[in-house]
């Protein structure tokens, strides 16, 4: 576990120092409602992790005055980021009937947080 969030923590540090963001937008979605046994136990530790990452970054981000906005993220992979129409994913790739347009799936994502960043779509900001 020590090697993970030292892992971690390096990476947040070099992406914080090359990059130099002056905002880190980054999506909050809803909790899981999976059901099972294992299900449940392997979700709360991707949450953990998950929690762990977003902790970490909210704390560097505030080091180094950057700020940290939380977006809300429902139906943020399935909307549209030129359009804003519902499309559909398969195979790693989003496609939009509205508008004919095609993009990896997780552009399509980063291109929603963004937008939704900017437009003040937010949970919170820091």
């Amino acid at each position: 576990m020590e090697q993970l969030h030292s892992y971690v923590n390096h990476e947040l540090n070099r992406f914080l120092k090359i990059e130099k963001p002056k905002t880190v937008y980054i999506v909050k979605l809803p909790r899981s409602c999976a059901g099972g046994v294992n299900k449940k136990i392997n979700n709360s530790v991707a949450l953990w992790q998950r929690g762990y990452i977003r902790e970490r970054l909210q704390l560097k981000c505030k080091e180094q005055s950057v700020e940290f906005v939380e977006v809300l993220g429902k139906g943020i992979s399935t909307e549209c980021s030129r359009c804003g129409a519902i499309g559909v994913t398969k195979n790693g790739m989003f496609a939009c009937p509205g508008c004919n347009y095609t993009i990896e799936e997780k552009t399509n994502t980063s291109q929603n947080v963004l937008k939704r960043g900017k437009d003040g779509k937010v949970l919170d900001k820091s």
